[in-house]
């Protein structure tokens, strides 16, 4: 069997990986291992060039055989998922325990300021603004420096706390990743099989 450009578009592919196919075979490719495998790397579609290219059924069996791989995959990457949960919840506990703790700490030092400010404030802006803007600028002095500090303690937090779930997420995408090129890669040799007698 022998795949072109010409016949990818005919069966409306997607543009992009008709690009990538032409790019890598622009006379068009025989169904080889070597070329199945060098499919799998380029990230092009196994699945699609079943359904769209083989007969039904030849479809119907690449899909039967698909199937526990298909599964394994699913299986594998819910573990790896409920790891990857089990490892961040911790984390993300932590850093909500901490900045609760923080902003706590922060609204109970704002708030007799606030009260001080409220309470001193009604009689300036009943008697007008012009002798409510000493007070404005009194508290918003006092509370610059509060919400300074706040911000300080928090970035470090903040700062930690992304460093520490970059790492998880790295790690996380890179098992991920190997896992679904493995999974691509039988996908295209189980097409190779069924496919290269056509």
């Amino acid at each position: 069997m022998k795949i072109t450009k010409r016949m990818l578009q005919a069966k409306g592919a997607c543009p992009n990986q008709v690009a990538v196919f032409a790019k890598e075979w622009p006379r068009g490719a025989t169904v080889t291992l070597k070329n199945c495998e060098r499919a799998a790397k380029l990230g092009l579609d196994v699945h699609w060039v079943s359904n769209n290219l083989l007969p039904k059924n030849l479809d119907d069996a690449y899909e039967a055989q698909r199937k526990p791989l298909c599964d394994a995959y699913v299986t594998q990457w819910q573990s790896l998922d409920a790891a990857y949960e089990a490892q961040w919840k911790p984390l993300d506990d932590a850093y909500w325990a901490q900045r609760k703790s923080l902003d706590d700490t922060y609204d109970a030092q704002r708030k007799p300021l606030d009260d001080t400010y409220d309470a001193q404030r009604k009689p300036l802006d009943d008697a007008y603004d012009a002798q409510r803007k000493p007070l404005d600028d009194a508290y918003w002095a006092q509370r610059k420096s509060l919400c300074d500090a706040y911000d300080a303690q928090r970035q470090s937090l903040d700062d930690a706390y992304v460093a520490q779930r970059q790492s998880l997420d790295d790690a996380y995408e890179a098992q991920w990743q190997s896992l679904d090129d493995a999974y691509d890669a039988q996908c295209w040799q189980v097409f190779y099989q069924i496919a290269k007698g056509v």
